[in-house]
């Protein structure tokens, strides 16, 4: 059992509450770290953190956090792992950024982190009650160039999901885009090379709503460019060789022929 006298009984974090000026709920993992620490149960790289964490998730300036942070920091290591709120707030929000880690990467306009703490937050039973404001969370961070690479990695010629996988995917994407268009009171478009080869996919998804604006372009043409392009970037993950450009470029046009 747990015993700090910072600990109050619905289990918010006293130091973390006073540096922050808000609530701070804290875990048994952020405890046992907190515990663990040189100065234990007072101001420290953990308390410290959740209280950063708290006041950004609010949009607030976390300048003086962040200062009094780097004095309390080891000088051998200037961002310790101690620093990272995944280390001690397990949750389904840090298992989906896990999860979709090796292809969405957070940036800094992104509110990923975010998003990830609100999931933590309300817990496995909380996103379940959530799963369609998750949902809209995923299609809004993840591009359509991502959502293409997934699933077809260049220079792959055939998607690695089922059909009916890679129908769903697209047109909640594309509904999406379209309801944003609405609301904004403009109209949306998509375009990216891999939707050549997914066109039947497009038109299983969307019907005779589908509206395609197609651009002739001599294959040959087409085939140099993309070798091109390869040869440029050799090492890329964008660059292939001259046969697989051409191989993907044929199966491409013949999709959409």
């Amino acid at each position: 059992m747990m015993h700090c006298p910072h600990l109050t009984p619905d289990n918010q974090c006293e130091v973390a509450c006073q540096l922050a000026g808000c609530r701070v709920q804290t875990t048994p993992t952020a405890c046992n770290a907190c515990q663990t620490n040189d100065n234990p149960c007072a101001i420290n790289v953990v308390t410290i953190g959740m209280a950063l964490v708290n006041k950004k998730r609010r949009k607030q300036d976390i300048t003086e956090l962040e200062a009094l942070l780097r004095n309390y920091m080891p000088d051998e290591d200037p961002m310790p792992a101690t620093l990272k709120m995944s280390s001690y707030r397990p949750g389904p929000g840090n298992e989906l950024k896990k999860m979709i880690a090796w292809f969405a990467k957070p940036s800094e306009t992104c509110n990923c982190e975010t998003r990830v703490d609100t999931m933590n937050d309300w817990g496995a039973e909380g996103c379940r009650r959530n799963i369609d404001t998750i949902v809209d969370w995923l299609l809004e961070e993840v591009g359509l160039a991502q959502l293409c690479e997934k699933v077809m990695r260049f220079p792959a010629t055939d998607p690695n999901v089922s059909d009916d996988q890679l129908t769903q995917m697209l047109k909640s994407w594309i509904v999406s885009r379209k309801s944003e268009a609405n609301r904004d009171k403009t109209v949306s478009g998509a375009k990216y090379p891999h939707l050549c080869r997914f066109v039947n996919h497009l038109h299983a998804g969307l019907g005779d709503s589908l509206r395609i604006i197609s651009v002739e372009r001599d294959i040959e043409a087409s085939i140099r460019s993309l070798q091109n392009r390869s040869e440029k970037h050799r090492g890329q993950w964008f660059a292939a060789n001259d046969e697989e450009c051409e191989v993907l470029q044929r199966i491409v046009i013949k999709r959409v022929t």
